[in-house]
This record gives C-alpha cells, sequence and structure tokens, in this order.
C-alpha cells in the first residue's frame, strides 16, 4: 500500500491545534525520532559512509527507516556558523541543508535545534562564540545565596577546579569530562553568563542576526518542520537574584520575550516551521518536584518542548552516570510521569502541542533499559511525540553518557537492548485525534478519537523482523474497518463511523 505518511509530508503542510499536528490529509501525527548533534568542529557528523560514532549516512538513514525514526532534531551551533563577530560560515549551512534533504526525501523530517549547554566553551560547554563571553563573578561568596549552596557542596566556581586551558584559553575538555556537567551549571561563572546573555542587548541582537542567516539559507527547506529556538535555557543570576529561582519567573520574565522577539526575526522570512519552545530547566532540576511552565502566551506555530532526565531529580541520582537500576524503575519512572502529565497540562492550557526531544542519554545497561522506558511509558500514555538523546555519540562532551549515550559501543557493535526498546509500535498518523498508547514485548493497544471526514488511513509503524517475526493479528473495536499491511505498517480506515476506536496488535504464536 502507498505510504500516506511520506505522501502527506512532501511539502510537510502542517497544521496546528492544541496536542498534535496534522498533516494535509488531516490526520494527527506522532513523531518518534533521535537526536544529532555534533558539538566540536567540524559541528556536522560524516556523511561519506557509516561509522559507529560518527556518521549520518546512508547507511543511517536505511536504519532509521526500519527502527521507525521519522524525526531527526539536528544540532546546529552558533559558534559554527559565527566565526568572527557578524561574519557566518554559510557553507556550514549549505552543508547542513544538504543532510536535512537527505533524511527528508527518506520520510525522516527534522527539528532544528540551536543547541547549547553551559553557554560557552570557556566554562566547559558549547554554543555562544568566544568573542562574546563577557567577563564573570567568579566566587560563590559575593551573594548570600551562592555561600548557602557552597556550603552544601552545590556551588563551585570553575576557577577552583583548575583547569588546564588551550590556546583559546577554554578549558581542556578531558579535564572538563573528570566532573559532573550538571554541577557546572551551579557556578557563579555559568550563573553570570546566561543572566548576561538574557539581559545585554548586544547579545541578543547578536543571537537573533545568527537565527537570521539561519533562516535565510534553511527557512524554507520542505523538510524541516521545528526551529528549536534555544536548547535547555538556565535561569541565570538567581545566586544574585533568589527569585529567577521560584517556578516559572524565569519563563515569565526573560524567555517568553526573548521567544517573541525571535518569532519576529523568523516569521519575516519563513511561515513554515513551527517554533519549539522550552521552558528552563529550574526549578525542577535537583528539586524532585515538577513545576507548571511560566508562559502565559506563545508566538503562533509553536509548540511546548521539554526534555525529561532522571538525572534531574537531585545532584546525586547519577552520580555512577546514570541511574541505580533500583531508582530506574521507582522514582524515575514516577519522575517522568509526573512530568508529561504536568507538561501536557501547560501544553493543553496553552493550545499548543506538546513534543518531548530529549531523554535518556545512558548507556546499554538494564538500569539504562528501565530509564528509557519509564520515559517511553510515560509519553505513550499521553500519545506525545520524542526524540532520544543521542543517536551516536559524535564525541559528545557535555552529557551524564559521554562515550556511552549512543546506538552503538565503542567498539562499533549495535547495542541491541537499546535499539529494541526505542523501536516501538506506535500510531504515526491517525484518521483523528490519539488519545492514548502502550507497548509491550510486542502487545500493542491504542486508542483514537474517529473522525471520518479525514479521507487517509490511520496509519501504524510495526517492525516486523523485530517484534512480528511470525506475522501479527490486529483486533479493532469497531466494525467496518478497512485494515491493510505495508511493508512495516499497518493501514486501518473507516469510512463511516464515530466514537472512539481501540486497536489491539499482538504476535502471531
Amino acid at each position: 500500500m502507498v505510504n500516506f505518511l511520506l505522501i502527506s509530508l512532501v511539502s510537510i503542510t502542517l497544521a496546528f491545534e492544541p496536542i498534535h499536528l496534522k498533516d494535509s490529509f488531516g490526520r494527527s501525527l506522532i513523531f518518534h525520532g533521535v537526536n544529532v548533534a555534533y558539538k566540536l568542529p567540524p559541528y556536522l557528523p560524516t556523511t561519506s559512509s557509516f561509522d559507529p560514532q560518527l556518521s549520518l549516512s546512508s547507511e543511517d538513514i536505511v536504519l532509521m527507516q526500519s527502527w521507525g525514526f521519522n524525526m531527526v532534531r539536528f544540532g546546529i551551533f552558533w559558534e559554527a556558523l559565527e566565526t568572527s563577530q557578524g561574519l557566518y560560515n554559510i557553507s556550514y549551512l549549505y552543508q547542513v541543508n544538504n543532510t536535512i534533504t537527505k533524511l527528508g526525501q527518506a520520510g525522516i523530517y527534522t527539528i532544528l535545534d540551536s543547541h547549547q549547554d553551559l553557554l560557552t566553551r570557556r566554562f566547559c560547554g558549547e554554543g555562544m562564540p568566544y568573542f562574546y563571553t563577557p567577563e564573570v563573578n567568579h566566587r560563590c561568596s559575593a551573594y548570600p545565596l551562592g555561600l548557602i549552596f557552597e556550603e552544601e557542596g552545590l556551588c563551585t566556581s570553575m576557577n577552583s577546579y583548575k583547569f588546564d586551558v588551550d590556546s583559546n584559553g577554554d578549558p581542556l575538555i578531558d579535564e572538563c569530562l573528570q566532573h559532573s556537567f550538571e554541577m557546572y551549571y551551579m557556578s557563579p561563572e555559568v550563573n553570570s553568563v546566561f543572566y548576561n546573555f538574557y539581559t545585554n542587548q548586544t547579545l541578543l541582537d547578536a543571537y537573533a542576526n545568527y537565527w537570521r542567516a539561519v533562516i535565510k539559507v534553511l527557512g524554507n527547506n520542505p523538510y524541516i518542520f521545528g526551529l528549536d529556538l534555544l536548547n535547555e535555557p538556565w535561569p541565570g543570576g538567581f545566586y544574585e537574584y533568589p527569585e529567577y529561582l521560584e517556578p516559572g519567573v524565569t519563563d515569565k520574565k526573560f524567555l517568553q520575550d526573548f521567544y517573541f522577539n525571535l518569532s519576529y526575526v523568523i516569521r519575516n522570512y519563513t511561515q513554515n516551521p513551527y517554533l519549539a519552545i522550552e521552558p528552563t530547566q529550574l526549578p525542577d532540576t535537583f528539586s524532585k518536584e515538577v513545576f507548571p511552565v511560566g508562559f502565559t502566551h506563545l508566538p503562533t506555530k509553536s509548540v511546548l518542548n521539554d526534555h525529561t532526565y532522571c538525572c534531574e531529580i537531585g545532584p546525586n541520582i547519577c552520580k555512577d552516570g546514570e541511574p541505580s537500576l533500583q531508582n530506574a524503575t521507582t522514582v524515575c519512572r514516577s519522575f517522568h510521569k509526573r512530568k508529561v502529565d504536568m507538561r501536557s497540562f501547560d501544553a493543553e492550557r496553552l493550545g499548543v502541542p506538546l513534543f518531548f526531544t530529549e531523554f535518556g542519554a545512558c548507556s546499554g545497561s538494564e538500569a539504562c533499559v528501565q530509564e528509557i522506558l519509564g520515559a517511553l511509558d510515560a509519553f505513550d500514555s499521553k500519545a506525545v511525540s520524542w526524540s532520544y538523546w543521542q543517536y551516536k555519540g559524535y564525541n559528545d562532551f557535555t552529557t551524564t553518557g559521554a562515550g556511552t549515550e549512543g546506538l552503538w559501543f565503542s567498539n562499533g557493535t549495535l547495542e541491541s537492548a537499546k535499539v529494541q526498546t526505542l523501536t516501538r509500535t506506535y500510531f504515526m498518523a491517525t484518521q483523528g485525534r490519539p488519545i492514548e498508547m502502550s507497548f509491550n514485548n510486542g502487545l500493542f493497544i491504542g486508542t483514537y478519537e474517529l473522525d471520518t471526514s479525514i479521507k487517509a488511513p490511520t496509519e501504524i509503524y510495526v517492525n516486523n523482523d523485530l517484534w512480528y517475526p511470525n506475522g501479527l493479528q490486529v483486533h479493532v473495536s469497531k466494525d467496518l474497518a478497512r485494515i491493510t499491511m505495508g511493508n512495516n505498517r499497518v493501514y486501518i480506515q473507516f469510512l463511516i463511523g464515530i466514537g472512539r476506536v481501540n486497536v489491539t496488535i499482538t504476535p502471531s504464536s
């Protein structure tokens, strides 16, 4: 049968409504995918041939298709594009464009992710070009809250690590990796640099100009359906201004206007991609709680976009690089469910769809598998789109799972347990509104609200080789369903009918 999803997304004309994006047929869409972010020069994966740690080649694209991935969140970097003040390496964007087009031609669509961690290489991160990095405060004890955090072991100055530096004055990456990068976020330096970014008009203008350069080249690529305007914003300045730690304050005080101002720049050039809006990671991080976002409204054609990691629960939950097996099956699973439920509430309040574009970042251990499963089950319960962090290692140096987070071991063998966990049966597109799904060892149960004004079928991804080697059985709760099979697909279409449709898929014995 014709792959309706591929046909409907060729022009990627999406409608926007609460909870889900829609294709040109009117079907609600769900995306499963992976992140691709190469944080060091050349800031791009290799494309000419397969490499288990560094490539995004034709072979990789075939594998992504087979595993049911229809989305890539592709990292682009301010420091890669703006090589000196006001001068842009446009050839970098043309290379990005070529890779994204190859993905799209295979039915895999892209969210452009303006990626940063810790905002600057000067403090063991990436993102902002070095020539914009300001002079900052280096003392926790400069403010009462910083002194308290220092006494509790939560605030350590970057100076105190005494890193050796390279010719640019940046700390050596091997030395940065000797400590947990999440704790660098608590340093006075990183807090200062984020606060300066939000409040310095010169920097805000420079960031807007960076996005303007991106959109001039990439804005009308039909395979780019989303723009993630800033990865994981951090509520800087909270040692000096403790109120910025209160739930929603930074979202409301800084980020809401920041996103609107960027939207004005982008919409001058293109109306097509949606804007993926991220809230701050604090105060959820290290608090064990989940709070509502502070946004009161978002730019037109936005989606709410968040990440969920069990390591956010507290500074010691991932002291060994990832949660313990016991925590992964208990407190982590509970945290993911509460976070997805809260963000679903936020998205409904704001009237926008919801994506979770990062989770995982762990090895192929049983604890990692359970950490991933806890997040996936929470996403399915709300029929939410997701992308795993990340597809390969790509020399990632700002992560909890450095060297282990990808889908291949360092020796080049596939992390089968991780791939099997991520490869799930799911509604790719529904003839109506998806409500919930679940998946467990080949057993898929899903529910959607039928809308027969939509003249294309529900499209379900199935991995026949992995989960249904002897075939599969499909049960639909309503009569008059037309059920057909395709390559790793099940299609269900109604010409008449109303109400909820329950679908069950089981492996044949």
